[in-house]
């Protein structure tokens, strides 16, 4: 008896084809050697798939911490301030507002990518060869989908009302969050699917490397930046200020009208004002409620509107409408006139242009420069998330700022170093066939490494823009600029060094790549061990109040450590001659071997 086919068993065929896909897509210019390096290795894509799901569902779980607070405030100021309840309902819904949009574009951005391949139909095309139909093939898309996200759409739809359940103990509260969780990851699935379809169309996937397609990928992974540098800013924001914020303004003199307009808008201030409402039951007008049943009527019709336009775009892919085939006429195929233009660039400009024009259109170069910076600003607001809203001296913050960056700093230039030398793994049969100079590539990766250095050490000053602390955080992190270039260089330095002797003198390329993790172990060991030291010097002259002391021995540290890493370049990159380019030819005539025939006069002098 024949097995029937599950759908649901399909999925995961297709969602390894997904993972495949958008793996091969993020390499970009790494493409040639990827299927070489996962053969064997089975388990790499499904790990890596799974690593993503656990760091997006830990983002997801973390976010419903800010409603939660919101809440506390909206009880609190009813219990206090009882005749001022519009107020308190529309600054409560204006933070719930702010919480639905975070959970939003972090959703959006973590499948935009995966629906684009999806949307392709690509992954479905085998699936015609066997005897599925249309309808399951319709259904599979979504499941994909699905399986692709599973564990951080279950985040979102059980981590907010199981966080505020527990927060609240409010069985009502915890079934109204539970269904605007699903209302919005129906709302937010479908919307991906129908944006995941024009992205499609306008990347073209068979045409990944036009100059259109580069620009959407290059501003796709620069909104990963701006989504995650607001997401952390916006939490840091209203952890500190959310008390005084409920303060300011409950001195509205007319929330009602506000309240009115922003209750009937289907999203994301419907969900948000429900909720409000809910947690003020007993203290809302019928009014109030009537506009709130209106919006989430509208709500539901704009969701239903969506899974018909995402429907249709699904069935596209499965009635094989996607696949267009261009034909070629004899007029395409006439011979026309070009004019190519040669730009000549100096070795050092050209190497820029190299690792800048691959960042544009490889997503993991792109990546490993954007990355220091992003961890950069979670490294400091971790560590200094209990001093961010507080009032402290100038000495003290100096202390937590540089002993903060002592800490991480050496984890962010190892990120950078690895990340930018590991673009020269593309290209190498052409340019190991060029006469390089060694001394212009390393030049030119210190011309990229120290301008990414500095924004990721004064990047995190961002956290401290609505605060007192904002001009004494830019002068500790300016300060520890000097200390950064030293630890950048010389961990590049570390890194050529250890991997990159060839016969002998020193390359950029990775020609010694064994004992691989030993190596990284040992060059972070050395960087720690200087690090540790500089703490030590600084936590003693701040024990003892020796703050002349402490500045000669930082003026002397940075004089003295850039020119020792200046002259360990020098040492390891060491200046050579110029190629020669004008090589003269001498011709000779010779005879050939057991032959009496002479050339010389078929050759001409």
């Amino acid at each position: 008896m024949r097995k029937k086919l599950n759908i649901f068993s399909l999925a995961k065929y297709t969602n390894k084809e997904l993972l495949l896909e958008a793996s091969l897509q993020s390499k970009g210019i790494y493409l040639s050697g990827i299927l070489e390096s996962y053969q064997g290795k089975e388990r790499t894509l499904k790990i890596k798939a799974i690593v993503s799901k656990i760091i997006y569902a830990f983002i997801f779980g973390i976010l419903p911490i800010m409603p939660l607070l919101t809440y506390f405030q909206i009880v609190e100021n009813l219990s206090v301030n009882p005749v001022a309840t519009e107020s308190i309902i529309l600054i409560g819904s204006i933070f719930f507002t702010m919480y639905f949009t975070l959970q939003f574009f972090n959703f959006f951005l973590m499948g935009l990518l995966e629906s684009g391949i999806i949307m392709s139909g690509v992954i479905f095309r085998w699936f015609e060869t066997l005897p599925i139909s249309r309808d399951k093939l319709h259904k599979l898309t979504y499941l994909t989908i699905f399986r692709s996200f599973d564990i951080p759409i279950i985040v979102i739809i059980l981590g907010f009302p199981i966080t505020m359940f527990i927060g609240t103990q409010n069985i009502f509260v915890f079934f109204v969050s539970l269904g605007i969780s699903i209302l919005n990851i129906i709302f937010s699935f479908n919307l991906l699917i129908i944006i995941g379809g024009r992205l499609n169309r306008v990347l073209n996937s068979n045409e990944g490397s036009s100059k259109r397609a580069s620009i959407i990928r290059l501003f796709h992974i620069l909104s990963y930046l701006v989504v995650i540098l607001g997401s952390v800013y916006t939490t840091q924001w209203a952890l500190n200020s959310i008390d005084e914020i409920f303060r300011i303004m409950l001195g509205l003199e007319n929330p009602s009208m506000v309240n009115f307009i922003l209750s009937v808008i289907p999203y994301p201030f419907n969900p948000s004002y429900l909720l409000s409402n809910s947690i003020a039951l007993s203290q809302d007008s019928m009014e109030s409620w009537v506009n709130i049943f209106i919006g989430l009527g509208l709500f539901i019709m704009l969701t239903w509107w969506t899974h018909l336009k995402a429907s249709k775009t699904v069935r596209k892919i499965t009635d094989g409408k996607i696949t267009n085939i261009q034909k070629k006429y004899p007029s395409d195929l006439a011979v026309h006139k070009i004019h190519v233009r040669i730009k000549t660039r100096s070795p050092i400009k050209a190497y820029l242009h190299k690792d800048l024009s691959a960042a544009t259109h490889d997503l993991k170069t792109l990546l490993s420069m954007i990355m220091p910076i992003i961890l950069s600003c979670i490294f400091s607001f971790s560590f200094n998330i209990g001093n961010i809203g507080s009032t402290a001296l100038l000495e003290e913050d100096l202390f937590y700022n540089w002993v903060g960056m002592l800490i991480f700093n050496p984890i962010i230039s190892g990120m950078l170093v690895y990340g930018l030398l590991s673009t020269e793994s593309s290209g190498k049969s052409v340019l190991a066939s060029l006469p390089i100079n060694p001394r212009e590539r390393a030049n030119a990766k210190l011309i990229l490494l120290l301008p990414l250095q500095t924004i990721a050490v004064l990047a995190p000053v961002l956290l401290y823009v609505a605060t007192d602390k904002f001009f004494i955080s830019f002068f500790a992190l300016l300060t520890f600029l000097p200390i950064a270039w030293i630890f950048v260089i010389l961990t590049f330095e570390l890194r050529v060094f250890f991997f990159s002797k060839y016969r002998d003198h020193y390359v950029i390329d990775e020609i010694h790549s064994e004992n691989r993790i030993f190596k990284w172990g040992l060059i972070t060991s050395i960087l720690y061990i200087l690090s540790f030291w500089i703490m030590s010097f600084w936590i003693t002259f701040f024990a003892n109040q020796q703050f002349i002391y402490l500045t000669i021995f930082l003026i002397s540290l940075s004089i003295i450590g850039l020119r020792i890493v200046i002259f360990l370049f020098y040492k390891i990159f060491p200046v050579l001659p110029p190629f020669k380019t004008n090589l003269k030819i001498k011709k000779e005539a010779r005879s050939i071997i057991r032959s009496d025939h002479s050339w010389s006069p078929y050759i001409r002098r």
